[in-house]
Parts: structure tokens; sequence; C-alpha cells
């Protein structure tokens, strides 16, 4: 349709959407036909497009979870640490293996079978620590492990602690709630480990048990946990 020698678009480009139709000229990247300059205009120029490239373009970037790729870069640029530094094998394609050490944490005899104030009690009054090679959970029993690999990062990145399928299909976890590894971290990880298997599990040291996936902030922390942190402090 036309105006006064000016084409008219039909309802369909005012809405901002390419459809075929017998009074439009696909302006699809694939077309074969250049459509014209009013047409292209009015698609531009229409709401829909507008409100789109609005929230391409305002959408934050800062937060996203780092690639295999991306871990690797800030590892070589030492903007993160994780010490010692994995091998390829370790990393996945968003995340890293972290290794369980021999260094174990169980609850202390005097403690089963009573209530305990949580409000008075905490785990270091709770659980003794213990060094060996392996450690056995029967069902429903818990210790703490911690990871060989410290692991440093600045203010702006935070890490989640994952298990691994493997072990997680056979009833081990490997963490009870408390995953954040908080942005500014410079700590081993501690791990709680709970058998929720029907039968008693063994764990070694050295196995590849848990994983962590770091993830980039919109902005810095101003309390990085380096020097704000409390518990895991100086773990």
């Amino acid at each position: 349709m036309k105006d006064g020698g000016r084409r008219v678009p039909s309802q369909s480009e005012k809405n901002g959407f390419c459809r075929a139709s017998e009074d439009f000229n696909c302006a699809c990247p694939d077309s074969q036909k250049n459509p014209p300059a009013d047409t292209l205009e009015t698609l531009l120029m229409s709401k829909a497009f507008l409100v789109q490239t609005y929230f391409y373009l305002a959408a934050p970037m800062g937060c996203m979870i780092l690639s295999n790729e991306d871990i690797k870069r800030l590892l070589k640029k030492g903007h993160m640490e994780i010490d010692p530094m994995p091998k390829e094998e370790s990393i996945g394609p968003a995340g890293v293996d972290l290794t369980l050490d021999g260094k174990f944490w169980v609850f202390k005899e005097e403690y089963a079978g009573k209530t305990v104030d949580l409000s008075r009690v905490g785990f270091k009054d709770a659980m003794k620590e213990i060094r060996q090679k392996s450690i056995t959970l029967e069902p429903g029993e818990m210790c703490l492990g911690i990871t060989k690999e410290r692991i440093r990062l600045p203010a702006d990145i935070m890490g989640s602690l994952e298990g691994r399928s493997r072990y997680a299909r056979m009833g081990l976890a490997v963490h009870i709630t408390s995953a954040l590894v908080q942005p500014g971290s410079d700590n081993h990880q501690v791990l709680e480990i709970v058998n929720f298997a029907p039968f008693a599990i063994s764990i070694k040291e050295g196995m590849r048990i848990s994983q962590v996936v770091f993830e980039r902030l919109e902005s810095r922390s101003s309390k990085p946990y380096a020097l704000f942190g409390s518990i895991a402090k100086k773990q």
C-alpha cells in the first residue's frame, strides 16, 4: 500500500519481525533481495527491535561461569591460583577437580547419642583430627576432609564446590550445603563428606572426589574473604 508515493508498512513490519508476505521483501540476512530503504528503516526503528537491542546491550556481562579456557587463561596470568597447579586432565569443561588429602576430622565418641546445642558447640569442639591414607564411612556416617589444593581467588571471582557424578551415584556426598568458595579466598577447601549408600564406603587420599566451578562477579567484593573471613580464613 502506498500513501502519497510513500510505501506504508504492513502490520507485520511494524511489529519488527520478518514475515514473508506478498507486500513484504524479507530483510533476513539470507534473503536474496535488498529491502527498500523505507522498509529497512521501519524495521530498525520498530519497538520490538529497539527493546531487543536494549536488553542485549544492557544485560550485565560481568556475571558468568568460567569455562576451561577461561580458567587456564586466568591461572596463566596469575589472576587466580590453584596450588599445586592442576593437570590438564583435572580441568573439565567448566570446573577443576579437587584432590582429597590424608587429613580427616571425625566426631568424638563422647558426643555419640547425645543432643548437641549447636549454639554452644562448634565442629572444633565436637570433632578430632586424624591423619591416615584412607577412611571408611558406614551408612549415614560423616567426616570432614580437606583438599590438597589451595585456592586463591581475587575479589571478583567466587567458586562453588560440587561432587563428581561417578561418586555421587554411589551415595557419596562431598558437601552439606556449604559449597561456597568466597571471593578473595586463599585457603584449602574443607569437605563435609557423608555416606548415603546402604553399604560402607572407603575413600582414599589422592582421590579426585570433588570439583570447583568458578564464576565471575559483576563487581569486586568489598569484603574479600582472606581479609574479612573468620571460620575458614586460615584453613
